[in-house]
């Protein structure tokens, strides 16, 4: 087995571990097995085009549509929700690694846990026993206090937080999701009799975590496989790297071009997948490939920061800035948004990076994924407002009618 790699070599191992612009692409790919070969789904609530945990499976399975994710939690019971990366979606078998968290309910330490519990602990028992009694029940079941005081998104009612809590503490499940909202249920009455319940000792975990990762990642530091998790200590990293290294399930190797790092890789993962240097996909922000930006930094040489939490008159690219992956390479970076009342797909920006000059090639890829995600987006035609290199707009409007899109005049 090789033990020093080249960038390159790197990029193709990072970029088909994830599942994305493989040579030849399994369209029969499940919700399931795309989240168990990444580890975890990440949920969240921006809308601006389609919520991230429904276009990061449509990236790896264009046949995807959002019931098919709430079918696989309401029906399947194959995957679960929990604190993972965020919250996130979770396969049902690894439900065992993340009892630690639950019991580190009763250990509090993070802010936001803390104080909401210092104030809304009480609640706990009647919240449960009401859910106990009344059967699977979402937030706005509850009855919300009267005040004065003008809303926001994270200022939730007691309830929502106590719900939450519980969830955290492991009392109660996700039993499905109608529209976005949850739907809480005791956890005996949601859990599968088939999942394994026992509790994990520190190498197992540290085991599970390390696999999970290189599975994932195809190459990564002890960093990034600490990163794959919040609620991971770099001890238990340690520990299951020290135990595989030791059975010969894990290597260490290196990239050419970060001599004094050290990656790791899995010994048997032969990946013979190949990647389509033709292929683009665009990625959603909290993306898998992505979500570490200090490891984006270093395999692709890509700075990326999430605008939409900085004030607008700092912003370089945009609201919503989605990366562009051709290839094993990130040469771009789309600001869009989806008007679903109108049925347009704005491209509100679209900067290439320097270092990228884009050809037909690259077009005759990148027009007909814009194609699929106007048409994931519930739309009907394009308007392209700014090209940040304006000599690249007539090529990509040319693009875009030739696979059938329609362009609608920016305004």
């Amino acid at each position: 087995m090789k033990t020093t790699y080249s960038i390159a070599e790197a990029k193709e191992m990072a970029v088909a571990a994830q599942g994305l612009n493989l040579q030849f692409i399994d369209q029969d790919r499940t919700v399931y097995e795309i989240i168990r070969q990444l580890g975890y789904l990440q949920i969240d609530t921006i809308s601006v085009v389609a919520r991230t945990h429904e276009h990061t499976l449509w990236t790896r399975n264009n046949a995807f549509f959002a019931d098919l994710l709430y079918a696989t939690q309401r029906e399947e019971r194959s995957i679960f929700e929990y604190w993972a990366h965020a919250m996130s979606y979770v396969p049902m078998k690894d439900y065992r690694y993340f009892l630690p968290v639950m019991k580190s309910f009763h250990n509090r330490e993070g802010k936001w846990a803390k104080e909401r519990y210092e104030k809304y602990g009480h609640l706990l028992d009647a919240v449960y026993q009401r859910v106990k009694e009344e059967g699977p029940m979402k937030s706005r079941d509850f009855t919300p206090q009267k005040t004065n005081t003008p809303k926001t998104w994270w200022d939730w009612r007691p309830e929502k937080i106590v719900l939450e809590l519980l969830l955290w503490r492991g009392d109660l499940m996700v039993s499905e999701r109608q529209g976005f909202q949850k739907v809480y249920d005791l956890t005996e009455r949601v859990l599968p009799d088939w999942v394994n319940t026992q509790y994990p000792t520190d190498e197992e975990i540290g085991c599970y975590i390390v696999q999970q990762a290189l599975t994932a990642y195809g190459i990564a530091t002890e960093k990034d496989i600490r990163g794959l998790f919040h609620e991971i200590t770099a001890d238990l990293v340690r520990i299951g790297l020290q135990a595989q290294l030791e059975a010969g399930i894990v290597q260490s190797v290196k990239i050419e071009t970060q001599p004094d790092q050290v990656y790791y890789v899995l010994t048997d993962n032969i990946n013979d997948a190949v990647i389509n240097q033709q292929a683009v996909s665009i990625l959603s922000p909290f993306d898998n490939l992505i979500i570490q930006r200090e490891r984006v930094q270093q395999l692709f040489d890509f700075t990326y920061t999430l605008e939409c939490y900085v004030p607008a008159i700092k912003r370089v690219f945009g609201y919503y800035v989605m990366p562009i992956l051709y290839g094993s390479n990130l040469i771009a970076r789309l600001d869009p948004k989806a008007d679903r009342k109108k049925k347009n797909f704005i491209i509100r920006s679209l900067f290439f990076e320097e270092t990228f000059q884009p050809r037909d090639e690259f077009y005759h890829s990148f027009a007909p994924r814009l194609k699929g995600m106007m048409q994931f987006n519930g739309c009907e035609r394009i308007v392209v407002e700014h090209v940040a290199r304006e000599k690249e707009k007539q090529p990509l409007l040319a693009a875009l009618k030739a696979c059938g899109v329609e362009i609608q005049a920016s305004q």
